[in-house]
């Protein structure tokens, strides 16, 4: 029996938040393990998939490859991995939207960045790796990659991005826990190009899967992993109408349709009555959107000039009366956003009442107009910068994220943060008990609880503790 070539792929997480540990930030790498068993089909391959205890599953499992899979806030996380690899001598490749975009953070130990769509390019470095051929001579003809030669980064030529999504064989989900409730991924890329957002500029353009691969892939999860609601996680679902409408037909022809919920992405200014009874006949229960802001002019710095606060109202207004449920989601702290329009919003969230609400502060993530912006005030930088300032917990982060205001000091728009948060945490409380997926909105309460509490009781936050501590040291 030949011995199998054995890969670990980590997903490097803030094992302390429940929101970057969930499934869908998994399945990036179920599609890496499912193009390298289809495109190396002579060659055994055992897979591990980790997000925790990596030493532990290092020892246990002795990869002879190692792929981390991370985002910007957690940088220090895939840093600190890859050192431990380096000691024991095992090649380390990177991938991810933040170092396709500044692949500098590569540690000169490791043996590539994967840049860009990462599936073709990750096959051809496990080739190189399973035939020792890692060294920079043999990388300098795999497109979409960096590397270190010396102490010169080398960029090879950018790969496209795939031409057919349908091409992909499904992602292996055989490592991951698969609950009733799973993640799908059914496009890449986004139309649209909101200042915050790295989604468009990570695809250089938007691709779809058909109705066809959709529908097996649905059939696959349901028959095989007993799925009951499946959460469409593309950046905006509804972007292609005509695909939406041949999935209905399909999943109808199969005795699929009704027998299983979803949930979908949206984008206010898309949303219509026609729309909306498309979803409900194809089983969608509830509609998350980016609504950003209930200030116009915050909503056009954040989303440009094509969408409106009246959008936003009659997109919550529509969808509730065809009887789906709305999850929204809120950014604040633009740069020139002052407290009355931080308060907009505010009464915006009281008055329209979407049944769930997610409330961030504005944070600039590399490869976004926002980047930018926080580049050209010194905010931020390529090299020798803290990233975890970029870590989105805020009630873990409260003296180190990037502040952009321009206007509101850290406390001010803490102030106005702690209050919106309040506002969502009674909002969420109120719509849990109606809601289709009523255990993850729970599973998500509990985790934001303790957040609320020691806001409430006035004690610090967990980074302030550890600051604490290591003073006191």
């Amino acid at each position: 029996m030949p011995i199998p070539f054995r890969i670990l792929l980590v997903n490097a997480v803030g094992t302390h938040s429940w929101m970057e540990r969930r499934q869908p930030s998994m399945l990036g790498l179920g599609y890496l393990m499912s193009s390298v068993r289809h495109a190396i089909p002579d060659t055994t391959f055992e897979f591990r998939v980790v997000d925790e205890n990596v030493r532990q599953a290092a020892d246990q499992f002795k990869p002879q490859l190692v792929g981390i899979s991370f985002v910007s806030q957690n940088v220090n996380i895939a840093l600190r991995y890859a050192e431990e690899f380096e000691r024991r001598r095992i090649p380390v490749v990177m991938g991810g939207v933040h170092i396709s975009v500044i692949p500098r953070c590569l540690p000169k130990s490791a043996m590539a960045a994967c840049r860009g769509e990462g599936e073709q390019t990750f096959v051809e470095l496990v080739k190189a790796a399973m035939g020792g051929n890692a060294s920079g001579q043999n990388l300098k003809t795999i497109q979409g990659i960096a590397y270190w030669e010396g102490d010169t980064l080398v960029q090879n030529e950018d790969r496209s991005c795939l031409a057919d999504l349908d091409s992909l064989p499904f992602p292996d989900r055989s490592l991951f826990p698969i609950y009733s409730h799973t993640p799908i991924f059914t496009s890449r890329g986004c139309p649209y190009r909101c200042t915050f957002c790295s989604t468009a500029r990570f695809w250089d353009k938007v691709r779809f899967n058909s109705a066809g691969y959709i529908a097996d892939e649905i059939d696959l999860l349901v028959r095989q992993y007993g799925a009951k609601f499946i959460s469409f996680y593309d950046d905006l679902f509804i972007a292609k109408i005509d695909r939406i409408e041949a999935l209905i037909r399909l999943l109808e022809k199969r005795r699929l349709l009704n027998k299983i919920g979803f949930s979908c992405n949206c984008r206010a200014n898309l949303v219509n009555h026609d729309l909306a009874a498309m979803l409900v006949r194809l089983g969608v229960k509830y509609v998350t959107m980016g609504l950003e802001s209930g200030d116009e002019q915050t909503l056009r710095y954040l989303k440009g000039d094509n969408v409106t606060v009246a959008q936003n109202r009659d997109a919550i207004r529509i969808l509730r009366e065809h009887g789906l449920r709305t999850n929204a989601y809120i950014i604040i702290g633009a740069p020139r956003e002052t407290g009355a329009q931080i308060m907009n919003t505010y009464n915006f969230i009281r008055q329209y009442k979407p049944d769930l609400v997610e409330v961030n502060i504005l944070a600039p993530f590399p490869g976004t107009p926002v980047w930018d912006y926080a580049k050209s005030r010194n905010l931020v930088s390529e090299e020798s910068f803290d990233w975890n300032k970029l870590n989105n917990c805020i009630y873990n982060n409260t003296d180190n994220f990037v502040l952009l205001s321009e206007v509101l000091d850290r406390a001010t728009l803490i102030r106005y943060y702690k209050k919106l948060r309040r506002l969502q945490f009674r909002r969420n409380l109120c719509g849990i008990y109606r809601h289709p997926l009523l255990i993850d909105i729970a599973r998500m309460l509990i985790n934001i609880i303790p957040q609320y509490c020691r806001q409430w009781l006035h004690l610090p936050s967990r980074s302030q503790s550890l600051a604490a501590k290591k003073a006191g040291a």
